[in-house]
C-alpha cells in the first residue's frame, strides 16, 4: 500500500510513504505509471541526493528500472565508508549516469570491477583524506576529484594509458583539484608536446557530466600549449598543470585537425 502526502520540507510535491519491504514494488508500480502517461519516448531520471539522513533511518537502494537513468550522491561515513557495504550497494544497483561521492573516512581500495568506474560521470570530494585512487580504473567519460594530496606517479600513469590507446578509451575530461601543491616534473615525464608560445591553442570545453543542477552545461575550459596524441589514432588531449589543478581533455581531432584550430 501506498500513501501520498505533503510534508514540509518537500515543496508541496507529493511524498510517498511505504513500508521498507515494499520498496521495489512501490518503485516499480510509480514508474509504470509514469510509463503509462509518458511512455518510452523519453528519458527518465531519478535523483538520491538524501545524503543528510542518519543511516539508520533507510537502506540504500536503487531499483532496476527501464528507461532510467540514476544520479546518485552520498556521504562517505560510518557504514558506507566500509568499502564492503559500499561494493555491495553498486554491485546490486543498476550503473548510474552521474556519481557524487564525498569521503569523509578513509576507505580500502575499491574492486577494479567496481560499477562505479562504469558511470559516466564521478565527482569525489576527499578534502580531509587521502582517499583511493578512483583515477586508474575509470572507465566512463568525466571524473572530478578535489583532494588533499594525489600521488604524482597517478597523473603520470593515466596520461601514458591514455596515449598507449590501452586504457580511457571513452575519457572527455579529467579535473583535478588538490589542497596541497601537485609536484613539479608530471609534464615532462609524459612527452607532451607544445604548441608555439606566440600562439593561441583551443579551448577544450565539453557537455558537463559531473552534476546535476547545471545538466546541460559545459566542463571547464581548458586553454593550454601542451598537448599529448594517442598512438592508436593520432587523437589529442590537451594537459594543464598549475600549483593545485591538473586537467585533461581529450579532443574529437587528430593532431593535424588539432593544429589548425591554433591561432
Amino acid at each position: 500500500m501506498i500513501e501520498f502526502c505533503n510534508l514540509y520540507y518537500s515543496c508541496s510535491v507529493p511524498v510517498a510513504s511505504y513500508q521498507e519491504c515494499d520498496k521495489e514494488s512501490v518503485f516499480q508500480s510509480i514508474h509504470n505509471h509514469f510509463l503509462d502517461i509518458f511512455g518510452n519516448s523519453i528519458e527518465y531520471n531519478w535523483k538520491e541526493p538524501d545524503w543528510w539522513r542518519p543511516e539508520e533511518c533507510f537502506t540504500p537502494f536503487v531499483p532496476n528500472l527501464k528507461n532510467v537513468s540514476f544520479f546518485i550522491g552520498m556521504y562517505l561515513d560510518g557504514y558506507l565508508a566500509d568499502v564492503r557495504n559500499f561494493e555491495k550497494f553498486f554491485s546490486s544497483s543498476p550503473v548510474a549516469k552521474i556519481i557524487l561521492l564525498r569521503v569523509l573516512k578513509k576507505m580500502e581500495p575499491l574492486n577494479p570491477e567496481s560499477k562505479v568506474y562504469q558511470a559516466e560521470g564521478v565527482n569525489v570530494h576527499t578534502p580531509r583524506i587521502m582517499g583511493p585512487d578512483f583515477l586508474r580504473h575509470f572507465q566512463g567519460k568525466q571524473i572530478g576529484l578535489y583532494c588533499r594530496i594525489h600521488e604524482k606517479s597517478s597523473f603520470i600513469d593515466l596520461v601514458n594509458r591514455w596515449k598507449s590507446g590501452k586504457a580511457f578509451q571513452n575519457l572527455e575530461g579529467v579535473y583535478v583539484q588538490m589542497i596541497d601543491d601537485i609536484p613539479p616534473g608530471i609534464l615532462n615525464e609524459v612527452g607532451v608536446k607544445f604548441i608555439d608560445a606566440n600562439r593561441q591553442p583551443p579551448t577544450h570545453s565539453v557537455r558537463q557530466r559531473l552534476g546535476w543542477c547545471n545538466k546541460n552545461g559545459t566542463t571547464h575550459p581548458i586553454t593550454s600549449h601542451a598537448y599529448v596524441v594517442r598512438e592508436t589514432d593520432n587523437r589529442v588531449a590537451s594537459v594543464m598543470v598549475s600549483i593545485i589543478t591538473f586537467l585533461f581533455g581529450v579532443w574529437d581531432k587528430t593532431e593535424e585537425e588539432f593544429l589548425k584550430m591554433v591561432e
